[in-house]
């Protein structure tokens, strides 16, 4: 990736979320959304401040990277519709991230002393409502982080499967909320995604991507459960 390259990275898969920017690699601004569930009426305002705090254009961004989920079926829509609409005015790419590599992009950058641990299993947790936790594991070296396990359903009770024989940690809202149901070490904080760790987990995971990926290409998005995704129409009712 070019090292001068300006990045605009977009949060709103849970509760919180905001905008971020990156020159290269390197994070020149970050912007949270205090208030919760506001996405709709803040987001786009992170953004413009987030631009402005790293004294770069709009004009200037080479790409956009957005949280794809899984995630609130609301905010992931507000999200890409920010990032499709900066991207076409700019003409320039969108990249969707998965928000279990942001998430646990946000537990390292939180917690220093996970940054110089040996080989752990991350388990990063989202709370899917109705008894369940959407999850995923990832193999932490120190160094690299490697997919294990594909996102998936489950119960509280069943996270233990996805470390295998590995030590282990769950993080997350679905792991902060169903602690006393899981079998693993869980983190003591709710870790919540903050729009700099979407970008991190883009250059992580991504790459090359951000120039391969041409300008008006769609992102897909994943929720929780895509069939109760679905407007009444797409499910064949009638309004």
């Amino acid at each position: 990736m070019n090292a001068d390259a300006v990045i605009l990275a977009i949060e709103s898969s849970g509760e919180s979320g905001g905008a971020a920017v990156f020159v290269g690699r390197e994070l020149r601004a970050e912007v949270p959304i205090s208030a919760r569930r506001s996405h709709g009426q803040n987001l786009v305002p992170a953004i413009r401040d987030a631009l402005a705090q790293a004294k770069v254009r709009g004009e200037d961004v080479s790409a956009v990277v957005v949280n794809e989920g899984p995630g609130s079926y609301t905010g992931l829509r507000v999200g890409l519709a920010a990032a499709e609409t900066f991207a076409f005015v700019h003409k320039i790419p969108v990249v969707g991230i998965g928000a279990m590599e942001a998430m646990c992009e946000e537990l390292l950058r939180s917690d220093a002393l996970l940054k110089s641990s040996g080989a752990l299993c991350l388990i990063p947790c989202l709370d899917a409502r109705q008894d369940e936790v959407m999850a995923a594991a990832f193999l932490w070296d120190g160094t690299k982080l490697t997919r294990t396990q594909h996102d998936m359903l489950v119960i509280p009770e069943q996270l233990g499967r996805l470390a295998g024989k590995d030590e282990a940690l769950a993080f997350g809202s679905g792991a902060f909320v169903y602690r006393g149901r899981i079998s693993l070490p869980v983190h003591a904080e709710n870790v919540e995604i903050l729009p700099a760790s979407v970008g991190l987990a883009a250059f992580r995971h991504k790459p090359d991507t951000f120039f391969e990926t041409a300008p008006g290409a769609r992102v897909q998005l994943r929720y929780f459960r895509p069939v109760m995704a679905k407007t009444i129409v797409e499910r064949g009712g009638s309004v």
